[in-house]
Order: C-alpha cells, then structure tokens, then sequence
C-alpha cells in the first residue's frame, strides 16, 4: 500500500489541451503515412488516440458524503503516476517519460468535491481515490432570502 501525491488545481484543461496536442501531432503522422489521402480525419485521430492513450475502466461509488473512486493500473509504478484534482474534475495519468501507451484517465464527479480532503492510495495495482463531497447547500451557494431594496429619495430646492 502506497500513498499517492495528490496536485490540485482549479481545472483540467491544460493536461487535456497537452494530450490532444499530441493525438493531433501523431494524427498528421498518420496522415502524412498515407500520403495524405482520403478525408479520413477521424479514423486518423482515433488511432492516434488508441495507439498514444490507455483509458483504464474506472468504477465510481457513491456513498454517503464521499465518493470511491477505483482504477485498475495493471502494474503501473505509482511514482511514475500523476494525479490532478479540482472541484468537479480528477485526472489520473503518467509521466511524460513513459512508455506508451500512456495512461491518462479524466473523471467528472456528479457533485463538487473538496479537493484537499482527496485521499489517494495504491494497492496491488489499483488507484483508490476517496474524496469527500462539498455539502450542495455549499457547493451551489445556499438560497438566500432576497433583502428589501430602500429607496431613498432627495429632495433637491
């Protein structure tokens, strides 16, 4: 059993933004492989998805107060492991310096979490996240009575 780091950040979209840059690049590859021909795009960007990423199953429970998150690694050494945590987002991947396929693994949480009471653990070979839920009145902002607007009035001579 090893504790993982946890990095928290206010959004996910730089480490997608960083992968997509590199699905495009090898999808060009592809392209330029085929000497440019067809307009198969598509099929281009899915096989240099499939050959650059591997997107592990991710089971997701929810209980009372808190969400389990578990993530089969297969045997991925945790220090090579990055895990990146926001309000509404996770993502789990590795390093840089990896073999690929690399692993990369975004979840969106159906309610807010709070991101510093994250807890990351990896034990033969899976990633066990428990992260405590923000209470809704909290994470939406508590419905307020609306305050009566004064008037004022001058009287100006």
């Amino acid at each position: 059993m090893q504790a993982i780091p946890i990095r928290i950040g206010s959004t996910i979209l730089d480490e997608i933004e960083n992968v997509y840059d590199d699905i495009t690049k090898r999808a060009y590859e592809i392209f330029h492989d085929r000497c440019g021909s067809g307009a198969l795009d598509l099929e281009d960007w899915l096989e240099a998805e499939k050959q650059l990423l591997w997107k592990p199953e991710v089971e997701l429970i929810e209980k009372r107060g808190f969400f389990v998150l578990k993530i089969a690694l297969r045997i991925i050494d945790p220090v090579a492991m990055s895990v990146l945590v926001t309000r509404d987002d996770l993502v789990v991947q590795s390093g840089e310096n990896c073999h690929y396929p690399r692993l990369f693994r975004a979840v969106h949480f159906p309610q807010p979490i709070d991101p510093v009471k994250v807890q990351a653990t990896y034990v033969r070979g899976r990633l066990v996240l428990i992260a405590a839920k923000i209470p809704v009145s909290e994470a939406f902002g508590a419905v307020r009575e609306p305050t009566a607007i004064r008037e004022s009035h001058s009287v100006r001579r």
